[in-house]
C-alpha cells in the first residue's frame, strides 16, 4: 500500500522472518487515527512527594494525568510553564507562551461506567516535561487508558527554566522543587535514574487514590522517550551489575545505580532510547515482559544501533523493533512545534521576553536532538521566520524547505499513539486481573429431618429412652450458633400429655456431645454449607412416674443465629 507522508511517496515494509518493522515516512499502513477513539479525554495534575537519591530530599513531583472522561462542556486544557505570568525584574517580560490541548478538557469527570481502564505510566526524556508529549498522550488516553506522567524533578525543563529565571539580572532566586540550592537541573545520571524509577513506582502507588476502582494498577504498562525509555526498561528489568574489572563503577556513570524491577510492569514501549553510555546500565536480560522499541534513523543523540543492541539483549519472547527512517530524536515531542511558535511570537513582539526566548531557542536549535526546522511544518514558523533565521544562523523556513526531514511531529504523533493503543491494548488485556465477580447473599438456612420419637413409654419401670433427628445448616455468616428451646409456658422443657407432665426434663445433644437441658447445641466458627448434625434427645422416666394414657410431646423451636453476619 502506498501512502503520502510529508509530501513523499512512502511504503510500509515488514521484514520477513523478523520481529522488526520499518515505518517509511513514519506512517503505518492501516493504522486508524486515535483521535477518533471512543472516549473524550480529561486532564488533571496531582502532586506527590518522592524522596530524592542524593540526600533524601523532598522532591515535589507533579503528575500529569490524562484519562477517559465523561463528555462535558468544560474548556480545553492549556499547557504552560509554572513560571507563566510570574513577575520578573525590568526590563524583562514574564513568560507568556501557552499551548492548547487538542483533546483534553481540564478536570473533566472520569468516565464512570465500563470495565476498569488500563494504566500507562509515561516517563519523559532528559530535561523534558510531560506536556512536551501532551498531544500524543491525549490520543492514547482517548483509546481507553489512564496515562500518568510524572515530572522527574531535578531532570525536567521546568528545572532548567527555574535556573534561567534565577540567572536574570536582579531576579530574586526561586527555590528548586527539591528544596535544595541550585542549579535545579542536576547532572548526576545515577541519582537521576534512581529518582526516575522511584517516581514510576510511587505513581503506581498513588493512582488508586486518584481513580479508585476505575483503574487496575496491578498490571501496568510503561511508555518512555529517550532517558524515559531507559527509565521504563530499568523499571521492568532493574539495573545491570558492575563490570568485574570496575566493581565501584569509577568513571562509569552507567553502572551502580542500582535499581530493582517493579513486578507490576507487564509491558514496555520506548521511543528513541537514551544515549549509549547510559543505556549500558539496564539489565536487558531480566526483561521478560512484552517490549516495543521505536528508533529514529536520523537520530544523532541515540543512533538506531543503540536500540538494536537493546532489542537483541532483551530476553522477552514478545518483542518488536520499529524504525522511522526520517525521524530525529525530537520527532516524538508532539507539542514542541506549538511551544516553539507560541514562545517565538512572544519574542518577536518583545525582545525582552527572556524566558520565552529560552523556550524558543531550546527547541529551534539543538546539536544532536534535531532542530525545529527538522521536524516542524511551515505553519509552525508563521510569524517567526526572521527570528528563526537569526537563531539558526541563516536558515529561513519556507513552505518548501521544512520540515527538512520531510516528516513532521503531527505524523509521528498519530503513529506513536496508534502503536501504543494497539500494543498496550493487547498486552494489558492479556494479563488483566479483573472482569468476573459474584455476590454471596447473607444466608442462614436450617432444615430438620423426620421428627424424633421415643416410641412407647412403659409404666412402672426405671428406663431411659432415646430418639434422634438431623439438622442441616447452611450459613454465610462469620460465626453462627444452633440452639433448641421450648417456647411453651407450660412445664417448660418437659414433655406433656394434656394436664400431665413428666417429672424429668428433656435432655438433648448434638454429634455425641454430653446430654444437657434444652439450649445451645453447636457453634460454627465460619461459613458452612449443608453441614449435617445428629441431634439426640434423651428422656429418663422413673418407675414411680405416673403415666397417663395418650401421647407425651412438646413442640420445640430450633434456632440458627449469628452476631457476625
Amino acid at each position: 500500500m502506498t501512502l503520502r507522508a510529508g509530501g513523499r511517496s512512502t511504503k510500509r515494509t515488514r521484514l520477513v522472518g523478523s520481529t522488526a518493522t520499518v515505518l517509511l515516512g513514519g506512517v503505518l499502513a492501516g493504522a486508524a487515527p486515535v483521535a477518533a477513539a471512543e472516549y473524550p479525554v480529561g486532564h488533571d495534575v496531582q502532586r506527590i512527594v518522592v524522596p530524592g537519591s542524593a540526600q533524601g530530599e523532598p522532591r515535589q513531583v507533579d503528575v500529569h494525568l490524562w484519562y477517559p472522561a465523561t463528555a462535558s462542556t468544560l474548556p480545553k486544557t492549556v499547557y504552560t510553564s509554572a513560571l507563566h505570568g510570574v513577575p520578573v525584574p525590568a526590563p524583562f517580560a514574564p513568560l507568556g507562551w501557552t499551548v492548547e490541548a487538542e483533546l483534553a478538557q481540564e478536570d473533566a469527570p472520569v468516565a464512570a461506567t465500563g470495565k476498569p481502564f488500563g494504566v500507562i505510566v509515561f516517563s519523559h526524556g532528559n530535561t523534558n516535561d510531560p506536556m512536551d508529549y501532551a498531544h500524543t498522550l491525549e490520543r492514547i488516553a482517548a483509546g481507553g487508558f489512564v496515562v500518568a506522567a510524572p515530572s522527574h524533578t531535578n531532570n525536567t525543563q521546568e528545572d532548567a527554566r527555574i535556573d534561567a529565571y534565577n540567572a536574570l539580572a536582579g531576579a530574586t532566586p526561586r527555590p528548586c522543587n527539591d528544596g535544595r540550592a541550585g542549579p535545579c537541573s542536576r547532572a548526576s545520571v545515577p541519582f537521576s535514574m534512581a529518582d526516575r524509577t522511584r517516581d514510576v513506582s510511587k505513581v503506581l502507588d498513588a493512582l488508586p487514590g486518584w481513580f479508585g476502582s476505575r483503574i487496575d494498577v496491578a498490571q501496568a504498562g510503561l511508555l518512555g522517550h529517550s532517558r524515559g525509555t531507559l527509565t521504563a526498561l530499568a523499571t521492568a528489568g532493574g539495573s545491570a551489575p558492575p563490570v568485574p574489572a570496575n566493581p565501584t563503577c569509577s568513571g562509569d556513570p552507567a553502572r551502580c545505580w542500582p535499581l530493582t524491577a517493579d513486578p507490576r510492569v507487564v509491558a514496555v514501549m520506548g521511543m528513541a532510547i537514551g544515549q549509549q553510555p547510559i543505556s549500558l546500565g539496564v539489565d536487558y536480560k531480566a526483561i521478560k515482559v512484552p517490549t516495543l522499541l521505536v528508533s529514529a534513523a536520523k537520530d544523532l543523540m541515540s543512533p538506531p544501533l543503540v536500540s538494536q543492541n537493546a532489542y537483541a539483549a532483551i530476553t522477552s519472547a514478545d518483542k518488536r523493533l520499529v524504525s522511522i527512517p526520517n525521524g530525529v530524536h525530537r520527532s516524538f515531542d508532539s507539542t514542541y512545534c506549538d511551544q516553539m511558535q507560541a514562545a517565538g511570537r512572544r519574542v518577536a513582539a518583545n525582545a525582552d521576553a527572556a524566558l520565552d526566548r529560552h523556550t524558543f531557542e531550546r527547541i529551534v536549535t539543538s546539536l544532536n536532538s534535531g532542530w525545529g526546522t527538522d521536524f516542524c511544518s511551515f505553519a509552525s514558523f508563521a510569524g517567526i521566520e526572521e527570528l528563526t533565521r537569526i537563531a539558526t544562523g541563516g536558515f529561513t523556513p519556507t513552505a518548501t524547505n521544512v520540515p527538512v526531514t520531510g516528516l513532521d511531529t503531527d505524523a509521528v504523533k498519530e503513529q506513536m499513539a496508534a502503536l501504543a493503543v494497539d500494543f498496550f491494548g493487547t498486552r494489558l488485556a492479556r494479563v488483566a486481573s479483573g472482569g468476573v465477580s459474584g455476590t454471596v447473599p447473607a444466608t442462614l438456612a436450617l432444615t430438620l429431618g423426620t421428627p424424633a420419637s421415643f416410641g412407647a413409654f412403659v409404666p412402672g419401670v426405671d428406663r431411659t429412652y432415646d430418639a434422634s433427628t438431623r439438622a442441616t445448616v447452611t450459613s454465610t455468616a462469620g460465626s453462627a450458633q444452633l440452639s433448641v428451646g421450648d417456647p411453651s409456658a407450660t412445664a417448660t422443657g418437659r414433655l406433656v400429655n394434656g394436664n400431665f407432665a413428666l417429672d424429668q426434663p428433656l435432655q438433648v445433644r448434638a454429634n455425641g456431645a454430653p446430654s444437657a437441658p434444652l439450649g445451645a447445641l453447636r457453634d460454627y466458627a465460619g461459613p458452612v454449607s449443608n453441614d449435617v448434625s445428629t441431634v439426640d434427645f434423651r428422656q429418663t422416666i422413673a418407675r414411680t412416674q405416673p403415666l397417663r394414657t395418650g401421647v407425651y410431646s412438646k413442640t420445640l423451636t430450633f434456632t440458627l443465629s449469628t452476631t457476625a453476619p
